[in-house]
């Protein structure tokens, strides 16, 4: 698999993944949540994405809100529509990480310490240099 979407979230969540998902398996409470609301998905053709829409296989209402927060939080099906929003410049990419990391560095930080990932993001230039720093910090994790 070639990472080709590096989705990066303000609260220290990152994802690698092969392209812009259309179809997602994921959990009620995330939906309610509106997980992807401060997410930006970096793609290797240069755009960033956001997600413009998400529709649950089944609908979803205040009653199912109440019951994912307590007792029944079921895995659903879920369809993402994205937008582009423009062209980026590694940089973006390099700031939307450390952005990330500041706010929660315990995800990154499993298997290497914050100075180096810090160091090796600054010494990148390309997005296969980025990505393979995040490999190395999620090996053996679901992230990557």
């Amino acid at each position: 698999m070639k990472n080709n979407v590096v989705a990066i979230g303000e609260n220290g969540f990152f994802q690698l993944s092969e392209e812009l998902s259309k179809k997602v398996r994921g959990s009620a409470l995330g939906f309610h949540k509106s997980w992807w609301r401060d997410v930006q998905f970096f793609n290797r053709d240069g755009y960033k994405y956001v997600v413009e829409n998400v529709m649950p296989e089944r609908q979803l209402g205040s009653f199912s809100k109440l019951l994912s927060q307590t007792i029944y939080n079921p895995t659903l099906l879920f369809e993402y529509s994205y937008s582009r929003v423009g062209k980026y410049e590694v940089s973006a990419l390099q700031a939307a990480i450390r952005k990330s990391v500041e706010k929660d560095e315990d995800i990154f930080t499993q298997l290497m310490e914050k100075e180096e990932l810090l160091q090796l993001l600054t010494m990148s230039n390309d997005f296969d240099s980025i990505v393979a720093i995040l490999v190395r910090c999620c090996e053996g994790n679901d992230n990557g």
